[in-house]
């Protein structure tokens, strides 16, 4: 807590005009958010957190995207989370491309689009994000928003299990088996084969 008032008090009275830099908005914001150094105050933190996006800061446009979702300090707002979820995830947001798609792929803030789902789920998955993986398997194997391919929704699941945990690990083994049990051997074969140069490759030659 000392270490949050000092650094309050240095944002906020020591350095004025740092405090107007995008990075101390952000820091300010987050301390607001969470009540470190000073009281909380959610409206504050909503106002810092898109002063410093507008300044082009790339976690502080995620940031205010997931503000604007979560209705902090103000009402909720899905399309205008859905503007900053767009501006984070095409300077590569990766958190961003998944929310993107998510938003896509339910209508929420944006009209429902499969194929733009698809689409930033497929960038993500690229940055190495297993959720993102797991649902590009999951279009894959339901033919939503990309054509029907047993294969590459194999080669999505198999590569989402060793980066997830738990009950989510278990789940994705779980589709890829499913999934697996369906496929010819050739196919499947295919499929492993993908998977491996996938990973070798950091998610960058996946198709």
């Amino acid at each position: 807590m000392i270490r949050g008032v000092a650094l309050s008090v240095m944002l906020l009275v020591c350095a004025p005009a740092f405090a107007e830099s995008a990075e101390a908005q952000f820091e300010l914001a987050r301390m607001y958010a969470t009540g470190e150094g000073m009281h909380q105050d959610p409206g504050e933190a909503r106002r810092l957190y898109r002063a410093a996006a507008e300044q082009g800061l790339l976690k502080a446009q995620y940031a205010v995207a997931r503000v604007y979702t979560l209705g902090v300090g103000s009402a909720f707002d899905d399309e205008e989370a859905a503007v900053w979820y767009r501006v984070a995830a095409e300077a590569g947001h990766v958190g961003a491309q998944h929310d993107l798609g998510a938003m896509y792929d339910t209508g929420r803030g944006v009209t429902q689009d499969y194929q733009e789902a698809a689409k930033w789920y497929r960038r993500a998955a690229g940055q190495g994000d297993a959720n993102s993986q797991v649902w590009l398997g999951n279009m894959y194997a339901s033919a939503r928003g990309v054509p029907r391919d047993p294969v590459r929704a194999h080669l999505w699941f198999s590569v989402a299990v060793p980066l997830l945990a738990g009950e989510e690990a278990k789940q994705a083994s779980l589709s890829r088996d499913l999934l697996a049990a369906q496929m010819m051997p050739a196919q499947l074969a295919q499929a492993q084969q993908m998977a491996q140069v996938c990973r070798q490759s950091g998610y960058r030659q996946c198709d």
